[in-house]
């Protein structure tokens, strides 16, 4: 549970297909996908991505805003 105005309760979803974790933005706001060490983002808005590495999600706006919700992940192959 991600507790921000920014997040609605279906903003996003994570699946199980294929053989690869798939994150599916479903919001209006969209979420900012930062893999490893990157500075840039990759931008979802409605649309999907394979997740691989590690990283950062942050759903509703990008990581420099402040109190801007983050969610570390991690893929073990």
């Amino acid at each position: 549970m991600v507790d921000d105005k920014r997040v609605s309760r279906s903003h996003a979803s994570v699946q199980w297909r294929g053989g690869q974790f798939v994150l599916a933005d479903t919001s209006t706001y969209g979420t900012w996908i930062y893999f490893g060490n990157q500075d840039e983002a990759v931008v979802l808005r409605r649309t999907e991505c394979v997740l691989a590495g590690s990283g950062v999600l942050v759903p509703g706006c990008e990581r420099t805003q402040e109190g801007a919700p983050q969610i570390r992940f991690s893929v073990k192959t």
